[in-house]
Formats: structure tokens, sequence, C-alpha cells
């Protein structure tokens, strides 16, 4: 971000660097990634946002063996 990049780019699925760190847990990347002016409502292909996938795994750790 430092130099340049964009902190909207996106990857495999057109899921955005915000939703990669949000669905891992990188809590520290994605903060880092708002404050560089990510689009927190951008979508993937499935129709994922960063917050779907947040919710996603919140409801997998919670939910037990």
């Amino acid at each position: 971000l430092l130099a340049g990049a964009d902190p909207d780019s996106v990857g495999w699925n057109a899921r955005s660097a915000l939703a990669w760190a949000c669905q891992h847990g990188h809590l520290d990347a994605a903060r880092v990634l708002v404050e560089a002016g990510a689009d927190v409502d951008k979508r993937d292909e499935g129709g994922a946002s960063a917050f779907d996938l947040v919710c996603a795994v919140r409801a997998l750790i919670h939910s037990g063996p």
C-alpha cells in the first residue's frame, strides 16, 4: 500500500484483499486496508462481502465439534 498498491485489488474468485484478510482472521491487515480506502461493500463472484466472510468464520468457530 505504501508503494501505491490498490487496496481494492482482487485475486481468485474476484475476492478482495480485505475479504481474504477477514476470512483468515488477519484483523490488523483488514484494518490497514479499510484505512487505506478499501471498499467494505465489495463482493466477490459468489456475492460474498468481507462482512459475510467474517460472519461465516465466526459461525463455524462457535458451532463447536
